[in-house]
């Protein structure tokens, strides 16, 4: 008698571990975490589907399960995806936060990846301001430096005209007595106290310069210490003034030669040779310091033609990268925070987010070889704004991309359909 039961059971238990699988019963949990949205989001569903949803959950709970209740349970489950969609398991489950296997609180995926965005804004924020400013400081001292070189050339020009040596400005109004010697001393004396002035002005721009090259250089770990072009200036000058120190050198000698054989010599004139040795040593001191000159403003020109390469190279390519990146999270943030708010944000969300930033940042350095401004109604806007705005909405530039390619495929099938094959008579 009691073996009949026990045989009845085992048929059973067979059936409830044929058809019950994780599969089945992550999909009854799933369902289970829709109608709550449901019920609390007051999305109207049919009395039909609730109670196909919830008599699964207690049918798999008793191990009850058959055929029918499955059928039944995934058209309603069905029914109840298409009602909530795009509100899925996985966007709410992103929302909510868990306790891992220590016992400790995580936050949801939804929060993480708001926090990370924001961090990353700042720090893109934080490198587009620093770039900016020593942008700008790069940009106004290199422009200071060649107005005040323009200016200083001018004024040179002016006091040769009048016969004032710019090498040794000098003026001596009290010699002159006359009033047209004195207005003209006066106009000479203006022009030299604004040569002077600018000579200031362009030494403390150069300091700045040379400050702003190093800070450049120290990033990149460039040591330009022992650069040649540094040392001195361009070979023609350099030999030339090698040339004629080495021969002052050769006639000095000479002469001190001379002047060590005058007591054996009555014929020679030691005045005159003492007057020669000086000339020749006046003559090397001039030869050094235009040397010297020569080279201080090969190391000015030099420095100005690389402040202006980095200025072009940020110009052209940093800033607008920076630009795109921060247009581009500004975006996701944008829409992170909508999606948030909608229950649509899913983990596997983050992976367009991640080329979003990519996408955002090439489009924002190339967006000026592609987009005219004037053909989009943005010619009033920088070339940063541009690469912003490229940024937030890269379609922009795919759009433009595309419109560029539709024109070349147009005019290439409008130059296959024109041309017509040579005819040649036998």
């Amino acid at each position: 008698m009691q073996e009949e039961p026990l045989k009845k059971r085992q048929p059973e238990k067979l059936i409830y571990n044929l058809f019950i699988t994780e599969d089945i019963e992550k999909i009854v949990h799933d369902a289970q975490v829709l109608l709550a949205y449901v019920a609390k989001s007051g999305v109207s569903l049919s009395k039909e589907t609730i109670d196909s949803i919830i008599k699964a959950k207690f049918c798999l709970q008793k191990k009850e399960w058959n055929p029918e209740i499955e059928m039944e349970f995934w058209g309603s489950y069905q029914q109840l995806s298409d009602k909530v969609y795009p509100v899925t398991v996985e966007s709410l489950k992103a929302k909510k936060g868990y306790f891992d296997d220590k016992g400790k609180f995580k936050h949801s995926n939804a929060h993480s990846a708001v926090q990370y965005y924001r961090y990353y804004s700042v720090i893109t924020l934080c490198i587009l301001l620093a770039t900016q400013v020593f942008w700008i400081m790069g940009n106004h001292v290199s422009t200071n430096l060649k107005d005040f070189l323009e200016k200083r050339t001018e004024i040179a020009k002016s006091l040769s005209l009048k016969g004032v040596d710019v090498g040794s400005l000098h003026t001596n109004l009290e010699n002159d007595k006359t009033d047209d010697d004195l207005t003209k001393k006066v106009e000479i004396n203006n022009f030299i106290l604004d040569y002077a002035d600018i000579n200031q002005r362009l030494n403390a721009n150069y300091a700045t310069l040379l400050f702003w090259n190093n800070i450049w250089k120290t990033a990149l770990f460039i040591d330009d210490s022992d650069d040649e072009y540094y040392t001195r200036s361009t070979f023609y000058d350099y030999y030339k003034s090698t040339q004629q120190l080495e021969a002052l050198n050769n006639i000095l000698d000479k002469k001190e030669d001379l002047l060590r054989q005058e007591n054996n010599d009555p014929n020679l004139n030691f005045i005159k040779i003492e007057t020669d040795i000086h000339n020749i040593k006046d003559s090397i001191s001039t030869t050094l310091l235009l040397a010297e000159k020569e080279k201080a403003k090969q190391h000015l020109y030099v420095e100005l033609e690389t402040a202006e390469y980095v200025l072009m190279s940020l110009n052209l390519y940093f800033l607008p990268l920076l630009y795109g990146l921060l247009g581009s999270i500004i975006y996701v943030l944008r829409v992170i925070s909508a999606e948030i708010k909608q229950s649509i944000y899913t983990k596997s969300s983050e992976i367009k987010y991640r080329i979003r930033l990519s996408l955002g940042s090439l489009a924002g350095m190339t967006v000026g070889w592609f987009l005219i401004p004037s053909e989009v109604g943005i010619s009033n806007l920088s070339s940063l704004s541009i690469a912003f705005l490229a940024g937030y909405n890269v379609e922009v530039l795919f759009s433009q991309m595309d419109r560029l390619i539709a024109n070349f495929s147009k005019e290439g099938q409008s130059l296959r359909n024109d041309t017509t094959p040579i005819k040649y008579k036998k």
